[in-house]
């Protein structure tokens, strides 16, 4: 009983990674941007504005 719930468990874990991996495989576009450049300097430019605002919020409230 045991085995079989492990079998059937792991059944179901290679199904669903079998399909996360196939979905992957099937986006050709990068969604909002054409390449991960963009990506990467959005993230970039986020975490420079993070940093601004709190270097400005310790400013002013120190």
């Amino acid at each position: 009983m045991l085995i079989r719930l492990i079998f059937i468990y792991s059944r179901i874990i290679s199904d669903a990674r079998n399909y996360i991996m196939k979905q992957s495989h099937d986006r050709k576009k990068i969604p909002l941007f054409s390449s991960w450049t963009g990506w990467y300097i959005l993230v970039l430019v986020v975490l420079a504005g993070l940093i601004a605002v709190f270097y400005w919020l310790t400013k002013k409230y120190s």
